[in-house]
Protein backbone atom coordinates (compact mmCIF):
# COMPACT_ATOMS: atom_id res chain seq x y z
CA UNK A 1 0.00 0.00 0.00
CA UNK A 2 0.96 3.79 -0.76
CA UNK A 3 1.53 5.98 1.63
CA UNK A 4 -0.97 8.21 0.61
CA UNK A 5 -3.47 5.31 1.06
CA UNK A 6 -2.41 4.21 4.26
CA UNK A 7 -2.25 7.93 5.70
CA UNK A 8 -5.85 8.51 4.19
CA UNK A 9 -7.44 4.95 5.46
CA UNK A 10 -5.44 5.97 8.94
CA UNK A 11 -7.26 9.40 8.91
CA UNK A 12 -10.94 7.79 8.18
CA UNK A 13 -10.53 5.35 10.77
CA UNK A 14 -9.87 8.07 13.44
CA UNK A 15 -12.80 10.47 12.11
CA UNK A 16 -14.85 7.10 12.58
CA UNK A 17 -13.99 6.11 16.07
CA UNK A 18 -14.17 10.06 17.24
CA UNK A 19 -17.93 10.27 15.36
CA UNK A 20 -18.60 6.49 17.62
CA UNK A 21 -16.96 7.50 20.40
CA UNK A 22 -14.86 4.62 20.44
CA UNK A 23 -11.22 4.33 21.13
CA UNK A 24 -9.23 6.50 18.53
CA UNK A 25 -6.55 5.03 16.66
CA UNK A 26 -2.80 6.08 17.49
CA UNK A 27 -2.05 8.36 14.25
CA UNK A 28 1.99 8.87 14.89
CA UNK A 29 4.01 6.19 13.33
CA UNK A 30 5.14 3.60 16.24
CA UNK A 31 9.09 4.61 15.11
CA UNK A 32 7.89 7.86 16.52
CA UNK A 33 6.01 6.70 20.16
CA UNK A 34 9.08 4.67 20.76
CA UNK A 35 11.76 7.95 20.13
CA UNK A 36 9.09 9.68 22.41
CA UNK A 37 8.81 6.98 24.98
CA UNK A 38 12.89 7.16 25.44
CA UNK A 39 12.66 11.07 26.30
CA UNK A 40 10.19 10.58 29.53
Amino acid sequence: MSYEFQRAMLVNDYKQARENGTELPELAPSWVIDMLGKQS
